[in-house]
């Protein structure tokens, strides 16, 4: 349908789109669509007005306005695609600027947005088919450059809104629900202790239209918690897509999800961008309340936020251990104490280990979800000691089991583990601080503390390495306290990964020796906060010759001693003193020292 404006008249064009309408039978729908184009020139002519130059019209007076907005959109006529390129053709046009063009058209679409009646003369004509179809063809033509590109991307937003609208009120796609191959489903019953985090993941999803992303360390149930809301609400989506993101480019992930391209009836372009967004454009087709999950993201998806599918007509649920700050954050905590116990005793169905173990074991592991259901099937298959579960993780058991997150047999505790918390998406300084605090004490760590533990790092280097690892979700940060907290599961697998050897260890013995070291003058209650870091520290590199840390074996058996804990100090002392007295001789001056500090220590202990 056109109108022969050849000549511009008296009123202008919005004049002739009235008198068309009174002398041309047009649905409703039509009718409605030719009042907004009208309206969109008047008020646009009034408040950014175009002197006419040379016999030339400014170009909201031209018929190419109203084809390229009526034919385009109602009958499918591709020539007729609204570019800055028509306007060029006719020499009796002033052509707009690209800033024009984007002024004008978000002015019709904003019009339309907001136009109730049209809407509804929209669902009753069924025009959805013909504008599913043009809103498609716009987003893929080609030969646009970037800036038409962008302002035809408003009017294609504009016509998803209507057609999001009509989505509820009857249309029904004839893509499958599930579009992608993948898409795990779990009842919630078989979760222990996560039902108030799946009332909070719909109501966020669906009462405060957030695009959401759960937040946690690995292993504590994120997937599983999405799988339930997947199978708790599948029957509230029209479409549902899962994608893992097993790679840190979103774009490589979703083309490469299996049954995606053949589910959107997609065939794939001439490159990845190119095919993409072709998946991304018929995301946004589909009409109704629909499902996007994407498990295990990184930071990398934040790159995207401004072309994935978005509320209304999309729910968006992103699982990851990173704070991916531009997004809603649902952070997912550990379980408690009782269901973590429950958790065992799920999967632990033998008399064997004690309910008093069981108990001591999920404290042990800090109630770490994946680590408890690991070593409850283990236990249970290989009928375990209580000795034996609690060496499991460091003597790298072999498992023989399955679980969800694993989706194939776990062969050894340790190696699953290593390589669900693999190193290799994090730097030299952050691996680095990472293997120092797996050897400090489990427990919230002062910041100060670090500071002067570590003073190897320069501060700022430590400040950011330290909100880096938080941010990936390596360690926890609690800002209130300024404390950070690596946890038991996480630092097991970092100590197990490389063997300390003394090269690496030194700065933080040295450092540790002097804090430690009482000297005449000093307080010996000065020198109590740091007995658990000495106590830790040596506990956990027992590859290093005992000889080398002779020196902090003294320092803190003095300090354990002058803190009443006489039997920790024997300990030690025996042990310094046994080295200093084989590299040294019984005569030497340091010796000495270290034989009347132990003569000192026995006397507190000895009847």
């Amino acid at each position: 349908m056109t109108i022969d404006f050849i000549e511009p008249v008296a009123g202008g064009l919005v004049g002739l789109v009235k008198k068309y309408l009174k002398k041309n039978l047009a649905s409703d729908y039509e009718r409605r669509l030719y009042e907004i184009i009208g309206k969109t020139i008047d008020d646009y002519k009034r408040e950014n007005r175009i002197e006419e130059s040379d016999k030339k019209i400014p170009f909201y007076d031209s018929r190419v306005v109203f084809e390229s907005l009526s034919e385009y959109v109602l009958f499918n006529n591709r020539k007729k695609a609204p570019t800055a390129e028509m306007f060029r053709q006719h020499s009796n046009i002033i052509p707009p600027t690209p800033e024009q063009i984007h002024s004008f058209y978000g002015q019709f679409l904003q019009y339309v947005r907001e136009d109730e009646e049209l809407k509804g003369f929209f669902i009753q004509e069924n025009y959805q088919a013909q504008i599913y179809e043009n809103a498609e063809q716009l987003q893929g033509l080609t030969d646009l450059n970037r800036s038409i590109k962008n302002d035809t991307s408003i009017i294609i937003e504009g016509i998803e809104e209507i057609r999001r609208s009509s989505g509820k009120k009857g249309y029904h796609s004839d893509l499958p629900k599930e579009l992608s191959n993948f898409l795990p489903k779990r009842a919630i019953t078989d979760l222990i202790g996560r039902d108030a985090q799946l009332e909070e993941l719909r109501n966020r999803l669906a009462d405060q239209r957030q695009v959401l992303v759960m937040n946690g360390m690995g292993g504590i149930g994120k997937t599983s918690l999405a799988a339930a809301y997947v199978h708790t609400y599948y029957d509230h989506y029209q479409h549902i897509i899962w994608v893992e993101a097993t790679d840190s480019d979103l774009m490589q992930t979703m083309i490469t999800t299996e049954g995606v391209l053949t589910s959107l009836q997609i065939t794939p372009g001439n490159n990845l961008e190119e095919t993409y967004h072709a998946i991304i454009t018929k995301l946004k087709s589909l009409p109704g309340e629909n499902l996007l999950v994407i498990d295990n993201a990184t930071e990398n998806v934040a790159e995207y936020r401004d072309i994935l599918p978005t509320p209304p007509a999309w729910h968006l649920l992103i699982t990851s251990r990173e704070r991916i700050a531009c997004f809603d954050i649902m952070s997912l905590d550990f379980l408690d104490k009782k269901d973590a116990v429950t958790l065992f005793n799920k999967y632990y169905q033998r008399k064997d280990l004690s309910k008093e173990y069981s108990e001591s074991l999920v404290e042990t592991l800090e109630c770490h979800t994946l680590t408890i259901e690991i070593l409850a099937k283990t236990a249970d298959h290989f009928r375990l000691s209580e000795e034996q579960v609690r060496t499991a993780l460091v003597d790298n058991r072999t498992a023989d089991i399955t679980t969800d997150h694993s989706k194939t047999k776990i062969e050894r505790i340790g190696s699953y583990l290593a390589k669900t918390f693999t190193l290799s998406r994090l730097s030299e300084d952050e691996i680095t601080l990472l293997r120092y605090l797996a050897l400090l004490p489990n427990g919230e760590l002062p910041f100060q503390h670090l500071t002067e533990l570590l003073p190897f790092f320069a501060r700022d280097v430590l400040a950011k390495t330290l909100n880096d690892l938080s941010q990936k979700g390596w360690i926890m940060e609690n800002a209130s306290q300024d404390t950070y907290k690596i946890h038991q599961i996480v630092a097991e697998i970092v100590r197990q990964r490389d063997a300390y050897k003394q090269d690496f260890v030194s700065s933080l013995q040295k450092q540790l020796e002097n804090l430690l070291k009482i000297d005449i003058y000093d307080n010996p209650v000065d020198k109590f906060l740091w007995v658990p870091y000495g106590s830790s520290f040596l506990q956990h590199i027992e590859s290093i010759k005992e000889s080398s840390v002779s020196v902090l074996q003294n320092n803190l058996a003095t300090t354990l001693k002058d803190l009443g804990e006489y039997e920790q100090a024997r300990g030690l002392i025996q042990k310094a003193y046994t080295v200093f007295h084989t590299k040294l001789g019984e005569a030497h001056p340091n010796t000495q020292k270290v034989k009347e500090n132990m003569k000192q220590i026995f006397t507190q202990v000895s009847p």
